[in-house]
């Protein structure tokens, strides 16, 4: 399946989901202009992944994915995206796809780590949270 990468902008976090490494990151600052242009090819793509690899993916008891934030600092916008991403990765999961998040935050930030704690209470999905 064809790896989806975008490059990062000012405004716009770098995403790369290469399936045959098992990672999905996002990593920068999320203030795209429109919220909806942006993250809609993403959410696509993660239906694509799961229509054409998901379900062989899952004969191999090994398998399993990396959802990676690296954000710095994103909008209100983009919360509604990342719940979005994180219930598809809570559906995967119920699929018997093993799946492992890392939310990257600042010694200091508090405020990010919280995010990150609050995200995976609504998604009600276990977060590993890593200081950088």
């Amino acid at each position: 399946m064809e790896s989806f990468i975008r490059d990062a902008s000012t405004y716009t976090p770098a995403i790369h989901f290469t399936p045959a490494l098992k990672v999905f990151e996002l990593k920068g600052v999320s203030l795209p202009e429109n919220v909806i242009d942006f993250y809609t090819p993403v959410l696509e793509w993660l239906d694509k992944f799961e229509d054409e690899y998901l379900e062989p993916a899952l004969t191999d008891s090994n398998e399993h994915l990396n959802l990676v934030f690296k954000l710095s600092y994103y909008n209100s916008g983009t919360i509604r995206y990342l719940i979005a991403i994180l219930n598809k990765m809570k559906r995967f999961m119920e699929k018997g796809l093993a799946v492992t998040i890392e939310w990257f935050y600042e010694k200091d930030d508090e405020h990010l780590l919280d995010s990150g704690k609050e995200l995976s209470e609504l998604t009600e999905i276990p977060f590993n949270y890593i200081e950088s």
